[in-house]
């Protein structure tokens, strides 16, 4: 799955990231980074838009790139889907990621499919974030950072948006509050030169960590983070 190739803007897949060979809980953790919130026994009503919503399936083999399913609502106590393309193959048994977008959010939960080949359990627990006021995008690029220390450390950007942005760090422990410089570089985008104020770290597969973080604009740089979200929307 190719973050933010689409050329329709409104894909979900344009707003989600590559998995890396993540587990599913690492990977659920990862798309969720920065803003959520979790709602646990979430009411039914939770997950059901006035159309029928976009869904994407992701099994347990570390390496799936996950499927384009649709959400057709619920029969008793399961969550009805079919996949986007025929062809598709249900998951085996086991668990599933599951991302899928209502009018104001996106959603995120584990659970199993069972019963029909095409239904899955009612979660316990979601992960939910804004899906159109506080858009991110996931994004090909890099975030070379300069520290206090006068170390140069250079990230894989995660996701990104003209308030702030996640990134993927192998090493250098880094802190909550700590500011930074940073040159954000978006593959085919250019770049833009920014503090950055660390909000959020947590660890993202067994040695790195990823790490949400605002920007400190001035009006010239917020001018120019916006022209990058935009190219990068394509």
């Amino acid at each position: 799955m190719s973050p933010a190739s689409s050329a329709e803007n409104d894909d979900l897949t344009t707003l989600l990231p590559e998995r890396f060979g993540l587990d599913l809980q690492s990977f659920l953790a990862g798309i969720f980074a920065g803003d959520f919130e979790a709602v646990s026994n979430p009411e039914k009503q939770i997950f059901l838009a006035n159309s029928p919503q976009e869904a994407v399936v992701y099994g347990a083999d570390p390496q799936d790139a996950g499927s384009r399913w649709v959400f057709r609502g619920w029969q008793d106590d399961a969550l009805c889907f079919s996949p986007l393309a025929p062809e598709t193959d249900t998951p085996e048994r086991g668990s599933v990621l599951i991302v899928m977008e209502t009018e104001q959010h996106i959603i995120g939960f584990l659970s199993t499919f069972h019963g029909g080949p095409h239904q899955v359990a009612q979660p316990a627990q979601i992960l939910r974030r804004l899906a159109r006021k506080k858009r991110r995008l996931a994004v090909r690029g890099s975030v070379l950072l300069r520290s206090r220390a006068n170390q140069t450390l250079r990230a894989r950007i995660h996701d990104f948006s003209p308030r702030g942005i996640s990134f993927v760090l192998e090493s250098y422990q880094i802190t909550a509050g700590e500011s930074l410089l940073a040159t954000v570089e978006l593959d085919g985008c250019g770049s833009c030169d920014v503090i950055v104020t660390v909000r959020r770290k947590e660890r993202f597969g067994s040695t790195s960590s990823l790490v949400a973080a605002t920007f400190q604009s001035t009006t010239e740089q917020t001018l120019r983070l916006r022209q990058l979200f935009q190219c990068a929307l394509g």
